[in-house]
């Protein structure tokens, strides 16, 4: 990420905040509302109209989107990640105000639920509730965001939980263990090669040192944004935030990502040799950041190539030529160009299917989708034709990048 002026990166950041409250509360409210009459549908440019912002003296934002047809409230507490993931568990484990355990029972007394997610670019903590536990959320969030407790016993609990998910969600999975060494391969210089749960070692050495420092530097109010949606008055909200908020005083400035990976001038190719059922391939190309203007084009494209049965890639590959049982692909939409990658599932020889891959490929290219197919990938994707996505890139979402790995 290139340097530039702090107002430049506010204002980019405020940006990207907001149209993550777009996109997940067109997610939570639908099925928070089941239980009501259908709601009249809101566009994307009617919800930016009601949306409210508000910054803390100490860098906090805040962004409302109030909606008042079902009693309920999200709220959403974004933050950038490092040593993210580990946090993301001891998050849950207490603070010098509450013991373990304490945040779930109260929020579980008043109706309401919790998780967290961690990416390559945000830790984002999750909670669900009715409006009348507003004021008890505020009160929970931000006491775990400002004395959060370091206990020894529950560091080194937490380190062999992470150790065994690892394990289970990469060692033990042949797909993710491509995937991962695909994206360590793709990246030389950027930190997204870096995967998000953490190398074996990085886990096993982490000290108490290396965790409170993290801790002290990265959970600070001016790196991180709450974002609520639902049955909240936008006033109301910012008072709580001044209230639980306010007095937590502002952190070091968090440095940017200053890396670009440098471009990449050939085809990289590994083999991998395991155990497994099927043999698999991963072929990825470098694509865009999730604020390009192609970004939408590249999600169209995505539905069309793998999603459903209906799909190129899947009737070329499952069905006409019988390659592969399954075929998938995605891409991670972060603050940076991150990669585009797909991966038939093979029972025959991985070769033999790059090579209609690349037709594929090629077919997209030149043969633009129908406007039937385009309108069904995009009520896949729940979207309309007049909400922005534009088909007029797709094709060079795929012409300019060149494959990464395989």
């Amino acid at each position: 990420m290139s340097s530039e002026p702090p107002q430049a990166s506010l204002a980019r950041r405020t940006a990207r905040w907001q149209r993550a409250a777009l996109c997940c509360g067109a997610l939570w409210l639908p099925a928070l509302a089941t239980a009501a009459a259908p709601p009249a549908p809101m566009s994307f440019a009617a919800a930016g109209e009601v949306i409210r912002t508000h910054t803390l003296a100490n860098g906090l934002q805040v962004i409302v989107w109030p909606d008042h047809r079902v009693p309920s409230v999200a709220l959403f507490n974004w933050g950038t990640t490092g040593l993210a993931h580990f946090f993301e568990h001891m998050m849950f484990k207490g603070t010098t105000h509450r013991a373990e355990g304490e945040f779930d029972r109260l929020l579980e007394a008043n109706g309401a639920r919790n998780n967290a997610s961690t990416s390559q670019d945000v830790t984002v903590y999750q909670d669900w509730f009715p409006r009348s536990a507003l004021e008890l959320v505020f009160d929970l969030e931000s006491d775990r965001l400002a004395n959060l407790s370091f206990e020894p016993q529950s560091v080194e609990k937490e380190r062999e939980v992470v150790y065994s998910e690892r394990r289970l969600r990469i060692e033990d999975s042949n797909p993710a263990f491509l995937d991962e060494q695909v994206q360590a391969t793709a990246f030389l210089a950027h930190p997204y090669r870096i995967p998000t749960i953490g190398w074996p070692s990085d886990i096993k050495s982490w000290t108490l040192d290396d965790l409170q420092g993290f801790y002290h530097r990265w959970y600070a109010p001016n790196n991180c944004t709450l974002v609520l949606v639902g049955d909240v008055d936008p006033e109301q909200v910012f008072a709580l935030a001044e209230k639980y908020y306010g007095p937590i005083p502002r952190g070091p400035a968090a440095r940017p990502v200053r890396t670009v990976e440098p471009e990449q001038t050939g085809e990289r190719r590994f083999t991998i040799e395991r155990n497994g059922q099927n043999p698999l391939v991963q072929i990825a190309w470098h694509a865009v950041s999730a604020d390009d203007p192609r970004a939408p084009a590249l999600n169209l494209l995505q539905t069309i190539l793998t999603g459903g049965d209906a799909s190129r890639l899947h009737r070329l590959l499952v069905e006409d030529r019988k390659l592969a049982v399954a075929v998938d692909s995605g891409w991670s939409e972060g603050f940076d160009p991150n990669t585009y990658s797909c991966t038939p599932n093979s029972p025959i020889c991985s070769i033999r299917v790059s090579r209609p891959q690349s037709s594929a490929a090629r077919a997209t290219r030149w043969r633009p989708p129908s406007g039937a197919a385009s309108r069904r990938s995009m009520a896949r994707r729940g979207c309309s034709a007049n909400s922005g996505c534009c088909m007029g890139t797709t094709a060079s979402c795929l012409r300019r990048q060149r494959p990464t790995s395989g």
